[in-house]
């Protein structure tokens, strides 16, 4: 696979987990819904648990939003290829890094790609995978030539002259 078919598909798969458990999410935040308003069945006096059922549930949603947004932040950024995606798919990793298995197997291959080689060359700009110098592949018994600065006057076989800074005064 390139570059791009591993972008785009660790960006479907941070949306799909993303989805998966934004469903659980729904399916838990109705089943505790459902019992609050089942204990509210009996009047006025049994109110108080139901209410109880209901503030745990906003509180449940609150912290279950934390894990899910990210995924849905790194999927879209990586499919949208933004300068950011990088960071946001590697905090969607670590967050989806919980749910074992899926989540677990989708952050080892997420991390694998972006601190690879093929990560970098999409993300990190000024980076460049070294490549081999073709002339040391067919001559392996070439000499390559080193220049080092000397500290003469003259500054013969000097790799960079040496320039004097400007006088500012």
């Amino acid at each position: 696979m390139t570059a791009e078919e591993h972008n785009r598909t660790i960006g479907i798969l941070h949306l799909v987990y993303g989805g998966f458990h934004l469903l659980t999410l729904l399916a838990i935040f109705g089943f505790m819904i459902a019992i609050g308003v089942a204990g509210a069945v009996g009047g006025p006096r049994d109110a108080f648990p139901a209410v109880i059922m209901i503030v745990f549930a906003a509180v449940f949603i609150l912290f279950a939003s934390i894990f899910t947004i990210p995924s849905f932040v790194g999927g879209y950024a990586l499919l949208k290829k933004k300068e950011w995606a990088k960071v946001a798919s590697i905090i969607a990793a670590i967050f989806e890094a919980t749910g074992f298995p899926l989540g677990t197997a989708l952050c080892v291959y997420s991390l694998w790609f972006m601190f690879g080689d093929m990560g970098k060359s999409l993300y990190d700009r000024g980076y460049h995978p070294p490549r081999p110098d073709p002339m040391l592949l067919t001559n392996p018994d070439r000499e390559v030539p080193f220049r080092t600065a000397t500290k003469s006057a003259d500054m013969s076989g000097s790799a960079i002259p040496r320039k004097e800074p400007p006088d500012w005064r």
